[in-house]
């Protein structure tokens, strides 16, 4: 579904927009450049927000070599727990 997620971008940077891409230890660095490929397509200033799966074993080290690679290609590349989660907000 990339190209269809590509097409959503582009009609949705219009407005102030941002790319929730959720993880898990199953996760590859390819998954993640395609990502940011799709992003960098239509603007590299859109910010890209690395959530790891609430409860999934995933080491640290894994989501910041994952940030590092989406900051190759994108300006602002954040990694957050998943906040509805922790505060039971479904």
């Amino acid at each position: 579904m990339w190209d269809d997620h590509e097409r959503f971008l582009r009609i949705a940077s219009d407005t102030q927009v941002f790319v929730k891409a959720v993880v898990n230890n199953e996760t590859t660095v390819e998954e993640i450049e395609r990502c940011c490929n799709v992003v960098a397509a239509v603007d590299r200033r859109i910010p890209l927000v690395i959530q790891p799966v609430t409860g999934a074993a995933i080491e640290g080290r894994k989501l910041m070599a994952l940030q590092r690679r989406a900051l190759e290609r994108l300006e602002d590349v954040r990694v957050i727990p998943q906040v509805h989660k922790v505060l039971g907000i479904m």
